[in-house]
């Protein structure tokens, strides 16, 4: 195996130290391969050392697998800025944005094996400058543009659509959202993460003390909790203060091993509890006046054909 392929493998991994120590390895910057470079910039970004990555970027010719790095590279840098997660990138960052969405069009326009990601990414840059209505457009094409066995990417920009919806205060709809994502990614923090602040924000709106609300919104916390990878510090901060925020609405909190008996994801039959029921009685009501129909309930097992769907 070239050590190109062992760096990919741990940057597939999530093993990015190692992949990054892999990487200099080969010392010399004139000795080191375009691939092993960009690969170089990719295990920074994912360590949120975005100046250091966006400057080894600098330094190679264009090429597909660069501009989507320094895209992404971009919009993350803004996004963790924005979310209090690192200092300010040294730019206006209006112009900063502008010149990511510029290589997403142009990667989008030539039809490169990047398309997609390209997309998702200029679809962030978007909602960075408050472009809410084309952001949500482009999510919904990313979605309907994507195979089906692109898990991350379509994890991803159905988290990121039901997060729109949040904003919105159309809870309804952003918990189907977050329900595909955590049926098409089980292990994914963010998923769980925006799973629970749906639930809770729908307990908040009800204006009805639904605990099994706070208990559905309270296993997906303690779930996203147990699958984060803390060096994600974005992820990381989602799990703690949503954990926090759902405990916070508790009069008396629940004993850990009682909240997680509960699984929304479960098959039929491993779950049902009186709590369950009362949810299920709670969202058919909600589903009903939204007049969305949202099968949402324990004891339900949804097919393959479910996470197909266009919305």
């Amino acid at each position: 195996m070239s050590i190109e392929q062992q760096i990919e493998k741990l940057i597939g991994e999530e093993r990015y130290e190692e992949a990054l120590s892999l990487c200099e390895t080969v010392n010399d910057t004139y000795q080191k391969s375009h691939v092993i470079r960009v690969q170089n910039a990719r295990a920074l970004h994912e360590l949120y050392r975005y100046e250091e990555a966006l400057e080894i970027i600098k330094t190679l010719d264009p090429s597909e697998e660069s501009l989507i790095t320094e895209a992404a590279i971009i919009i993350d840098w803004v996004s963790d800025f924005y979310y209090k997660n690192c200092d300010a990138p040294p730019y206006e960052i209006p112009v900063f944005i502008n010149k990511a969405i510029n290589i997403c069009d142009r990667l989008i326009a030539g039809n490169t094996p990047y398309k997609l990601d390209a997309m998702y990414y200029k679809a962030n840059a978007l909602s960075a400058i408050s472009e809410k209505t084309a952001y949500r457009l482009l999510l919904h094409e990313v979605i309907d543009s994507s195979p089906s066995d692109i898990h991350h990417l379509l994890a991803r920009t159905t988290i990121n659509l039901g997060n729109s919806y949040i904003e919105e205060g159309r809870y309804v709809e952003a918990i189907e959202l977050y329900e595909k994502a955590v049926r098409r990614m089980p292990d994914f923090s963010m998923g769980w993460s925006g799973f629970g602040t749906g639930l809770s924000h729908a307990f908040y709106y009800s204006g009805r003390e639904e605990s099994c609300l706070l208990h559905m919104a309270l296993f997906c916390f303690y779930r996203a909790e147990e699958l984060v990878d803390r060096r994600k510090i974005r992820y990381a901060k989602a799990a703690e203060n949503g954990l926090k925020y759902v405990l916070g609405g508790y009069k008396e909190k629940p004993k850990k091993e009682d909240i997680t008996e509960w699984n929304p994801i479960a098959e039929k039959g491993k779950c049902a509890t009186k709590e369950n029921a009362a949810f299920e009685e709670f969202f058919y009501s909600i589903a009903l006046n939204e007049t969305l129909f949202l099968n949402l309930c324990l004891g339900c097992r949804k097919d393959d054909s479910y996470l197909l769907d266009k919305f």
